[in-house]
């Protein structure tokens, strides 16, 4: 609840829904966990994203990324329009990345 506080005084308006950004191991059960602490802080989480440099992907406006770092591989695919991020899919692997790759 503090950060959700916290967001919104430094806004100055009401925060309802978020897109959360979580490291690319987490397993289905970690990305639930997620999800769940969303709401006991109030929020509606509209995405959940496998972690990627945002700010890298808004000043390339990267429509597309993968992430093959910590021994995982995820892949999202995302349009960037007029500043509004829209995730068309993502998915990950936790058992495939880092050292699988050469």
């Amino acid at each position: 609840m503090k950060m959700h506080e916290i967001v919104e005084a430094y806004l100055g308006s009401t925060v309802k829904n978020a897109i959360v950004t979580v490291p690319a191991y987490f397993n289905n059960s970690q990305h639930q966990a997620t999800k769940d602490a969303s709401v006991i802080a109030g929020l509606n989480t509209m995405r959940i994203i496998t972690e990627y440099s945002m700010t890298t992907a808004i000043a390339r406006r990267i429509s597309s990324f993968f992430d093959l770092g910590g021994g995982t591989f995820g892949v999202s695919l995302v349009t960037i329009e007029e500043g509004i991020f829209e995730v068309k899919a993502t998915t990950r692997d936790t058992h495939l990345g880092g050292e699988d790759f050469d």
